[in-house]
């Protein structure tokens, strides 16, 4: 990359670490990517040495904000941008990026930064055609029988749906004191091990339909029941409680900075959902009736 040498080497020469991202850091992995401007990423603690560095060269600033700088550039150099983020997130980028690129180490998902801003930010791996591949959080809910969310987590990583099966029963238990009648789930539930949870904590009845391998006869006959299919159409329901969080109950992106504050907006979409669903009982309530007097 010749015509960034100048670049590199002066912030370089004056001490600011830097890191090459945007479509140069992809034609560096071996894409293709039809690109121009040079974006380099910078700890904002290095920001005014590099801005001081820059301007040297001749860039000059276009546009400004607390984490993204665009300069217009000198004749002879490249349209530049930098983008700005606290030292923590910085070594972290140059500690990944490091060893992919220079002791070509395969880097764990789970140490792997997806966003800058966000750090907390986890790859999805949902396996659907459409959308393969999402980043943000899980989040696990459960439902009543009556449209109340009665527990919601938002997980670390990309744990299998397999993995929260146990633990929501301890909650379920703890906060109710009782099992659930009913434990409803898609295929991406099913284990051997989770069918054991359930009915060792008293569920009356597992809707968890197989998945891998061969169904036993037992398997087949019920999930072929009429209870199974009732469990499995409740099911179906929490998909469309999924829908209304996200369309009408604000889930579906989040605009606060920070994993708390994540946390935070789904517990308060849970909240809204909840109350608005209780309103909505009460106003269908059929009022008690009284016997007549004699």
């Amino acid at each position: 990359m010749p015509i960034f040498a100048p670049v590199f080497r002066a912030l370089k020469k004056a001490g600011v670490p830097f890191l090459v991202i945007g479509g140069h850091a992809v034609v560096l992995h071996g894409h293709l990517r039809n690109t121009f401007d040079l974006d380099l990423l910078i700890s904002d603690s290095r920001f005014a040495a590099g801005q001081t560095t820059l301007i040297t060269l001749g860039y000059r600033t276009y546009f400004q904000t607390e984490a993204f700088l665009q300069l217009h550039a000198p004749e002879n150099l490249p349209p530049l941008d930098l983008m700005i983020v606290d030292d923590r997130t910085f070594r972290r980028i140059e500690d990944t990026s490091n060893e992919k690129l220079l002791d070509g180490e395969q880097v764990p998902a789970d140490q792997k930064v997806y966003s800058i801003f966000e750090d907390h930010t986890h790859l999805v791996k949902r396996g659907k055609e459409r959308k393969p591949v999402e980043f943000g959080h899980k989040v696990f809910l459960a439902e009543s029988s009556q449209g109340l969310i009665t527990d919601y987590q938002a997980l670390d990583g990309n744990p299998a749906n397999t993995t929260p099966v146990k633990p929501s029963l301890d909650r379920h238990q703890q906060v109710f004191h009782c099992p659930p009648e009913l434990y409803a789930g898609d295929r991406g539930f099913y284990s051997a091990e989770n069918v054991d949870h359930c009915q060792q904590a008293g569920v009356s009845q597992v809707c968890i339909p197989h998945r891998g391998g061969q169904k036993t006869a037992e398997q087949e006959a019920l999930e072929r029941s009429r209870a199974f299919k009732q469990g499995q159409r409740f099911r179906v329901g929490i998909e469309g409680r999924i829908s209304v969080l996200f369309r009408g109950r604000g889930m579906k992106r989040c605009r606060a900075k920070g994993r708390e504050r994540f946390e935070a907006l789904v517990g308060a979409a849970v909240l809204a959902n909840n109350l608005l669903r209780i309103a909505d009982l009460l106003r269908n309530r059929k009022p008690a009736r009284h016997a007549k007097a004699a």
